[in-house]
């Protein structure tokens, strides 16, 4: 039944963003929240939400050359790609051309882009 009043329609919705809010809250207490998914584009769209969160992003493993060596990113299908640095970068090599879902922190430097400081990746058959 729907509230038939203004102040009850109000009431409602607020009492549902409470209960939202809660729910969020105690997710991340209990640490089920830690991880959020999304995809290289949403990460842009996002940078100021995310910097620093923990994510996980899907793509494929690419090598480039560059200053300072070679650099390794996700990349998605429209050619969005994501920095890849931190403790996976021994792994990187043997997984080129491998679509993988990384994790890790989100940051961005002006100078560098969007990178992931990833601790942890997997070929979708480690993630079955």
């Amino acid at each position: 039944m729907l509230p038939s009043s203004r102040s009850e329609r109000s009431a409602r919705a607020a009492a549902v963003a409470a209960l939202a809010a809660l729910c969020l809250a105690a997710l991340s207490a209990a640490g089920c929240a830690r991880e959020v998914l999304v995809s290289i584009p949403q990460a842009y769209q996002h940078v100021q939400d995310l910097r620093g969160s923990r994510v996980r992003m899907a793509g494929t493993v690419r090598r480039f050359q560059g200053e300072g060596g070679e650099h390794f990113v996700l990349e998605d299908e429209e050619s969005n790609r994501v920095g890849l640095r931190g403790p996976v970068l021994a792994r990187l090599a043997g997984l080129e051309g491998r679509r993988c879902q990384a994790s890790g922190e989100l940051h961005f430097d002006p100078r560098r882009g969007y990178y992931l400081e990833a601790d942890r990746i997997d070929t979708p058959e480690a993630l079955r």
